[in-house]
């Protein structure tokens, strides 16, 4: 016999409209049919929604929602999630910050409604934007537009699109938002996860064209693969040529560390008592990572790193996981990862005369290459007297050549899609 399982419960802060499909009238018939139990909470009730139909009768919610409230703690009640939206004045966000602290384990998702197109809504104020603001710290998830995303941020909303300067802008903000936050709240994986969601969802707001782009994957010394000072702005050099940059995450090098010191234990048997300590903090980051690759899967508008686990799993047939001098056995399975995601084209990058770095990079190219031949590697040294214009040349020349492969690779697909395309023209003769 079945139980009966009780459906998850979303408290649902939000306005109330009589006519207009938007807010609770659409949230609730949406969320019901998700097989979800919605628990609406108006903030205001309105004649009508605010989008030209004149000035609509108004109800103020304020008093209501704090009763509402009380009485549902009473009852016991559980929320797995509670769902705030347009908030029409400080009184009604303390509804959703009282909602925040009787529920604190729900999931809170806050979509700061506070303007469009370029232009704050009649009723914001600072103070408003200020109380908003403070809630979107305490929440899980934030839905901003780039209207509510530039006032959050302190700054004039604008409605022109964004290009490649604006997005640079924005990443250049988002980089000095988290280290700050770093510095004055630590790190958490709690607030990782909630700082991935706002990321995700800022760059999302920038206008994308779908063009045929150069990829290009970015491996090799861990402070030459990441510091633009030790490897002459590279990142900045192949944006500037056209290619798309993909470069491995950092949490993979402290996973590697972790792995390397485990095979120490199992090939010598030393400090074995280390070991249930280090299988947790590998197991523990593993899931983090996990997590993180859930949500941009989930988000869907750009590409999740690779699971430490399949990386690990390419690069057995090449070498072992003692092999940990430098950046050892994590340096070729990068290369291996990018090609496994269709990264073909790869700049490895070291510093002179680091030899394990040359060993596990330039040394395992020929062997790469022979089992993956579509592999497009460049091995640059970078050191005070290294040549820039020299380093730039030999980079131009994989350039060249990957471009070529790919005009190759979109003419054969050209005429396949061509010989599909005539053979269905018969088909249906």
């Amino acid at each position: 016999m079945l139980k009966p399982t009780e459906p998850k419960k979303v408290l649902c802060i939000h306005d109330l409209s009589g006519v207009g499909r938007c807010s609770l009238a659409v949230i609730l018939p949406v969320l019901s049919v998700m097989g979800v139990q919605p628990v609406a909470l108006p903030t205001v009730v309105l004649s009508t929604h605010t989008g030209g139909l004149g000035t609509p009768a108004r109800m103020d919610g304020s008093a209501y929602g704090m009763a509402a409230l009380e009485h549902y703690q009473t009852l016991g009640l559980q929320f797995d999630c509670i769902y705030t939206g347009y908030l029409g004045g400080e009184a009604q966000v303390a509804l959703a910050e009282k909602a925040f602290a009787l529920w604190p384990a729900a999931y809170k998702v806050v979509d700061p409604v506070m303007g469009d197109n370029g232009k704050a809504y009649s009723t914001v104020t600072p103070a408003l934007v200020e109380r908003i603001r403070s809630l979107c710290r305490a929440a899980d998830l934030i839905l901003p537009n780039y209207t509510e995303a530039q006032l959050l941020l302190q700054r004039t909303p604008v409605d022109d699109p964004l290009d490649d300067a604006a997005a640079q802008a924005l990443a250049d903000e988002l980089t000095a938002l988290l280290a700050n936050k770093m510095q004055t709240e630590g790190i958490s994986f709690k607030k990782v996860k909630q700082n991935c969601k706002m990321i995700l969802s800022r760059f999302a707001e920038i206008p994308r064209e779908k063009e045929g782009k150069v990829k290009v994957g970015v491996v090799g010394e861990i402070y030459v693969k990441y510091s633009p000072l030790g490897n002459n702005n590279l990142e900045q050099f192949l944006t500037d040529e056209g290619a798309e940059v993909v470069v491995p995450g950092l949490l993979d090098f402290f996973m590697y560390c972790i792995v390397s010191n485990i095979s120490d234990i199992e090939l010598y048997g030393l400090h074995k008592i280390r070991k249930p300590a280090l299988d947790f903090v590998f197991k523990y980051l593993q899931k983090q990572q996990n997590e993180i690759i859930g949500l941009m899967k989930a988000d869907g508008n750009f590409t999740p790193p690779t699971p430490i686990s399949h990386t690990m799993e390419l690069i057995k047939d090449f070498m072992g996981f003692g092999t940990k001098m430098g950046e050892g056995w994590l340096l070729p399975a990068e290369m291996l990862e990018l090609n496994d995601e269709g990264v073909h084209n790869i700049v490895c990058t070291q510093p002179f005369g680091c030899l394990p770095n040359h060993i596990c990079g330039k040394g395992m190219m020929k062997p790469l290459k022979e089992k993956n031949p579509d592999m497009n590697i460049v091995a640059i040294d970078y050191d005070s007297g290294a040549s820039k214009v020299n380093q730039e040349n030999r980079i131009k020349l994989m350039l060249s050549n990957a471009r070529a492969n790919l005009a190759d690779k979109n003419r054969e697909n050209g005429i396949l899609a061509e010989k599909e395309k005539n053979f269905q023209k018969v088909l249906d003769k």
